[in-house]
């Protein structure tokens, strides 16, 4: 397993992960990050990575810009 740090942003299209940790100093980047459930053990699959990273946690889809996909750290399944 390589330890090497992804976020969300690094996945490309299809790529299934796990979220691991969400780290941000803006407090309402974080406020929409966990409105959107993107907590730690978080499974997601990522739908899109251009023009937004669209992505899908269970039956939900959600789309955020490059800063919040580079926030979320995960690591691939």
């Amino acid at each position: 397993v390589s330890e090497e740090k992804l976020t969300m942003a690094d996945l490309k299209k299809g790529d299934a992960a796990v979220v691991t940790a969400i780290h941000t100093r803006h407090r309402e980047r974080l406020k929409k990050i966990l409105a959107m459930g993107l907590l730690p053990d978080t499974k997601l699959r990522l739908i899109r990575n251009f023009p937004s990273f669209i992505f899908e946690i269970g039956y939900s889809r959600f789309a955020v810009d490059g800063k919040i996909a580079k926030d979320v750290i995960v690591s691939r399944l």
